[in-house]
């Protein structure tokens, strides 16, 4: 059972290592839009793990605007694209999890 989740990040790329880095088990893929605002390279230089994939269709997002949807939609795009299977949790970069990694595999599984 995979695990993809697909992220939003604007700013904070050490508050998103930090994200990635909790939820980071065997199971998981984080395809990641970085606002087009937003210095990519700030993030790529701090997050390098082979599971974590940056896309390069960014979008200039305004929050409520129809950008974010458009942005949501590039990285699902570039999930089927890989050919990636299993479930798929939508975040934004300043998310933290309540529960434990494994607490949310586990949910998957049963569910």
């Amino acid at each position: 059972m995979n695990i993809i989740y697909i992220i939003q990040a604007h700013k904070l790329p050490f508050q998103l290592k930090r994200l990635i880095t909790v939820l980071n088990t065997k199971n998981a893929s984080f395809y990641i839009h970085v606002d087009r605002k937003s210095k990519i390279e700030d993030f790529e230089k701090i997050i390098s793990l082979k599971n974590v994939f940056f896309i390069k269709e960014r979008v200039d997002c305004i929050w409520g605007d129809f950008s974010q949807v458009k942005a949501t939609l590039n990285l699902i795009k570039n999930v089927i694209r890989d050919n990636k299977s299993g479930f798929v949790v939508f975040l934004s970069g300043q998310d933290y999890p309540i529960k434990n990694v494994y607490t949310i595999e586990i949910f998957f599984f049963v569910n």
